[in-house]
């Protein structure tokens, strides 16, 4: 789903000690760092679990797309 301001939604796909993998509805596969994900006060990095909904701003890196201020929608 395509959130406003070019955010979008994604699936958490792959969880690692420092970064995540998350698949939006189109495919695309985004790199998450632990320090992507903003600290809204209920939800961090260590939160995360496969399958858990993010709202995230895509960007293009050389290394592939990435996802940077990422929120949880739900787990």
């Amino acid at each position: 789903m395509t959130l406003p301001h070019g955010r979008t939604e994604a699936t958490i796909t792959d969880l690692r000690e420092s970064y995540a993998l998350a698949l939006d509805d189109w495919g695309t596969t985004y790199f998450i760092f632990h320090t992507a994900l903003q600290q809204t006060g209920q939800y961090g990095f260590t939160d995360l679990r496969l399958g858990t909904r993010v709202a995230l701003t895509p960007i293009d890196h050389p290394k592939g797309a990435r996802g940077i201020e990422v929120e949880v929608v739900w787990r």
